[in-house]
C-alpha cells in the first residue's frame, strides 16, 4: 500500500508512506499512519492498494481523521 499527497496548486505528488500487509495478518489487524499538517495541508491524499496477485483478496477499510 502506498500513501501519497498531491498539491492542489502545483499538481506535484509526494510519497508519504509505503507498507506491505503480511499474507498471514489476522482479520481486524489495523495499520495507523500519521502525517503533519505541512505534509498534507492543501493537498489531496491518495491511497493506492498495489495488488500483488489475482487470488489475494481480503476485506479492508480506509479511515481518515483530522486532529
Amino acid at each position: 500500500m502506498t500513501v501519497c499527497a498531491v498539491d492542489l496548486d502545483s499538481a506535484t505528488e509526494s510519497s508519504l508512506a509505503s507498507f506491505t500487509f503480511e499474507s498471514d495478518a489476522k482479520v481486524g489487524t489495523e495499520f495507523a499512519k500519521s502525517f503533519s499538517a505541512s505534509q498534507v495541508g492543501n493537498k489531496v491524499i491518495i491511497v493506492k492498494l498495489d495488488g500483488k496477485g489475482l487470488a489475494a483478496r481480503f476485506p479492508y477499510t480506509y479511515r481518515a481523521t483530522k486532529n
